[in-house]
């Protein structure tokens, strides 16, 4: 189906074999992103909205609304399941997708439940 991206796919991990990267048994698959599940926001529409840094000093991010976790561990696991680092985002291109098909039924339910407490 797509042979480049399978050659390409075995490059890495060869690379990753020669260069003595031995933490790889998690990659078990490998998978194609269908972008019809996405939504591209580009870097200025993620601060406008405040999705993970708010833009004034007592402000407040989406993030840390629905942020519930009990320890800082659990923050920062949130937080990287939901953004990227400073350094992946300077690198990223003008536009980043989103997968809203698994967040959005979690994001509503916790929108609801932030407005009964």
């Amino acid at each position: 189906k797509m042979p480049a991206a399978i050659v390409a796919s075995g490059a890495i991990l060869h690379y990753l074999d020669i260069t003595r990267h031995t933490r790889t048994g998690h990659i078990t698959r490998l998978s194609r992103i269908e972008e019809d599940t996405f939504v591209r926001l580009d870097k200025f529409t993620i601060r406008n909205l405040e999705l993970l840094n708010p833009l004034g000093e007592d402000g407040k991010s989406l993030l840390d609304i629905i942020d519930r976790t009990v320890s800082p561990m659990g923050a920062r696991m949130l937080r990287r399941s939901h953004s990227l680092s400073k350094t992946q985002r300077k690198s990223m291109p003008a536009s980043t997708p989103l997968n809203i098909s698994s967040k959005t039924p979690t994001t509503a339910k916790t929108c609801a439940n932030n407005s009964n407490a």
